[in-house]
């Protein structure tokens, strides 16, 4: 409705969640889903000892309860008795109670600075039904409208008698399911003139729901610019369920450690260089059909078409310090101010030390000179270091595969299956088919219809460097071995007495050392020093869109998704993980 823009509102979620987890309360509350009677509801509720209230009121049959945790138990107990149902809900906090009123202040202190200004068309707020303000004030007003809401109940019930006493007759739910159809269908469904639709249904396939949706607004003889005022209302309770994944496709970018990020980024409507399948189709008619029926509205003005936004839908993070590379608590430890890094072990430290290292030392005068450290103390003694990665056991990757994988594209792996995850793209089972017939388990893919469209970029400054270095270490640990072997072996001949004894004990445990440890060139080489993470990350999960490996050095996360939006908006894919 123009009355935030996006990358504002962004920034007025994140403060009101922020607000949310500053609050310290010896009782954070809970909430409960009610199935039974308003009227009856808000009697009990108000007999009950203790602080609840009616947090949602989404219908006459249906609404949230949330309070103190004694207060809503004993709700819960008396509407029970009543033989109503009551689900309680897995809440952070009592939301839209006094207990969260707090969170308000800190809220609109930031709402007052962001981009905000009176709705272009009419919106209904939730926290009293009434319009939201305009005029030259208009931003303070939202402001405290805005902020009331935090701890007010939701007032959905009013809300559609509002919209419908404003002239609303047509009732449209955007987004997965259909609660606020059902809810809407309740308040007002009865009326005379009065239609609800809803756009997606998991019952039901994406475009047979959307053609009846069109159909359904076409036949009530909207979006055909017949100069008619439609009246459409568009909103949500909370809590409500997130977008799916397919309202929001996306972008992901995997980079390796220190910290691991994969993130989606979503595409354009439509591809020039691609040909016109029947979701792009109906995209267009339905956006024609919202051009058509606000140009109505508005009595000719023609609404200005946004750019196509590219978002990020997924994130996967890991981080160094931690015992496991990819922990969901990692994030959390690190907002509440825990350390990562850590002392540097013994071992570590000579290791470094081995390598003649030269650094640059300035004296009190100013001059400089380079001198090779000698002593572990004068080592590096802090740092961050990467935990475990079993892709195997933490991600069901293939366990005979591993071994193809540096570590570099296993970190990347790990983080692109996390983004997806995030994004709420899951992978599917996929099967192959013997010679009899039957079905076996082959590995994870995303869903089928997601695997043309969907493409991977993997970016990384050092892929294959590890496995040369150790292919490389191998080779001369054994050809060392063997030589020294061969030496002692020689010398043997010639050696008598104690001295005999010891060099037959060097003889023999060269010969262990080179049992344990035998070299074979092997011949996996190509796929563990070269750059092919993205093609190996892309067979394993299906994915039949481009492909491409990057390497930009401290550049190399922002190059991947300069190139990932290049492909979004080339109509050469959907998704770019």
């Amino acid at each position: 409705a123009g009355g935030m823009p996006l990358g504002d509102a962004l920034v007025a979620v994140a403060a009101r969640g922020d607000a949310m987890t500053r609050l310290a309360l010896g009782d954070n509350g809970v909430m409960a889903a009610v199935f039974g009677p308003l009227d009856d509801v808000n009697r009990i509720v108000e007999g009950v000892d203790g602080y609840v209230v009616v947090a949602n009121v989404n219908s006459t049959k249906e609404c949230v309860i949330g309070g103190e945790t004694a207060g809503v138990k004993a709700a819960t107990a008396a509407l029970q008795a009543a033989g109503m149902k009551v689900i309680p809900l897995p809440v952070s906090h009592a939301f839209h109670t006094r207990i969260v009123e707090p969170a308000a202040a800190p809220l609109r202190d930031v709402l007052r600075g962001l981009d905000l200004r009176a709705p272009r068309i009419p919106v209904v707020a939730n926290v009293d039904a009434g319009l939201y303000p305009s005029g030259p004030d208009a931003k303070e007003r939202m402001v405290e409208l805005l902020g009331r809401q935090i701890g007010s109940p939701v007032q959905w019930v009013k809300g559609l008698n509002a919209l419908y006493d404003a002239g609303c007759r047509v009732f449209v739910e955007m987004g997965p399911k259909r609660a606020l159809y059902g809810m809407a269908e309740d308040v007002v469904g009865g009326r005379e003139g009065v239609s609800v639709l809803f756009t997606n249904h998991p019952k039901t396939p994406d475009v047979v729901q959307v053609n009846r949706t069109l159909c359904g607004l076409w036949a009530l003889g909207l979006g055909r610019g017949v100069g008619e005022r439609p009246a459409m209302a568009v909103a949500a309770p909370a809590p409500v369920a997130a977008p799916t994944a397919q309202q929001a496709p996306a972008i992901h970018a995997a980079a390796p450690a220190p910290v691991v990020r994969s993130q989606a980024v979503a595409p354009p409507s439509s591809s020039p260089s691609a040909p016109e399948d029947r979701y792009v189709t109906l995209g267009r008619m339905f956006a024609d059909f919202l051009d058509k029926s606000f140009e109505a509205y508005a009595g000719g003005a023609v609404r200005e078409k946004a750019p196509p936004r590219i978002g990020i839908t997924g994130v996967g993070l890991g981080f160094p310090g931690s015992a496991r590379v990819f922990d969901d608590a990692s994030l959390a430890k690190i907002m509440r101010g825990e350390v990562f890094i850590s002392a540097m072990p013994k071992d570590l430290r000579e290791s470094v030390l081995d390598k003649n290292i030269r650094r640059l030392v300035k004296t009190a005068e100013g001059a400089a000179r380079f001198e090779t450290i000698t002593d572990p103390e004068e080592v590096i003694k802090l740092a961050g270091r990467g935990g475990e990665l079993d892709l195997a056991a933490e991600y069901g990757f293939p366990e005979d595969r591993l071994h193809a994988l540096d570590r570099a594209t296993r970190l990347a792996i790990a983080a692109g299956i996390d983004a997806l995850r995030d994004a709420g793209i899951p992978l599917v089972r996929r099967y192959k088919t013997t010679s009899t017939g039957s079905k076996l388990p082959a590995g994870w893919a995303l869903p089928e219809e997601m695997r043309d469209d969907t493409a991977v970029v993997f970016g990384s400054a050092w892929p294959g460097l590890d496995w040369f270095i150790r292919i490389i270490e191998g080779y001369w640990e054994d050809k060392n071995r063997r030589h020294r072997l061969a030496e002692l072996k020689g010398a043997r001949p010639h050696v008598s007495g104690p001295a005999a004894a010891d060099m037959d004990a060097r003889i023999a445990a060269l010969e262990g050392e080179l049992a344990a440890n035998p070299y074979h060139f092997d011949r996996r080489f190509l796929f563990q020093v070269l750059n092919m993470g993205h093609a190996q990350f892309a067979e394993y999960i299906g994915a039949r869109g481009p492909n491409y490996g990057t390497n930009g050095a401290c550049a190399t996360a922002t190059q991947a998704v300069g190139l990932a939006q290049d492909l979004i908006r080339e109509g050469r894919a959907r998704r770019v993980i």
